[in-house]
C-alpha cells in the first residue's frame, strides 16, 4: 500500500520538475521570427479564403452532426434495453418442467 504512495509521489514530483523546467525555457524563445519571403500567388489566394467563415460553419455542422448522432444512439439503446428485457421476461416464466423438478426434491 505504501509503495503506491511512493510512486505517486515520484511520478507527480517528476511531472512537477518537466513543468518546471519547460516553465523556464518558455522565455526564451523569441516572440517573432522574422521572415522576408516574398508573397507567392498562393500566400495571396491563401489570404482571400475566409476561414473563420468556415470555421463558424464547420462548428455549427459539428455540432448538429453531433447531436443528431446522440440521438440516434440513445434511440438504439433504448430498442436494445426494450429487446433484452423482453428476452428476460422468456427466460423467466415458468415452465412445465420445473414444478415436477421441484417434486423430486427431497426437504430436510
Amino acid at each position: 500500500m505504501w509503495i503506491r504512495s511512493v510512486l505517486q509521489i515520484i511520478v507527480f514530483s517528476s511531472l512537477g520538475l518537466v513543468i518546471y523546467m519547460i516553465a523556464r525555457a518558455i522565455p526564451r524563445v523569441p516572440e517573432e521570427v522574422s521572415t522576408h519571403r516574398r508573397s507567392s500567388w498562393v500566400d495571396r489566394l491563401m489570404s482571400k479564403i475566409p476561414m473563420s467563415a468556415i470555421d463558424d460553419r464547420l462548428n455549427s455542422f459539428i455540432a448538429k452532426f453531433l447531436r443528431k448522432f446522440r440521438v440516434i444512439m440513445m434511440k438504439i439503446d433504448n430498442f436494445i434495453n426494450d429487446r433484452l428485457g423482453k428476452l428476460s421476461k422468456k427466460t423467466k416464466e415458468p415452465t412445465e418442467e420445473s414444478p415436477s423438478q421441484d417434486q423430486n426434491k427431497t426437504v430436510l
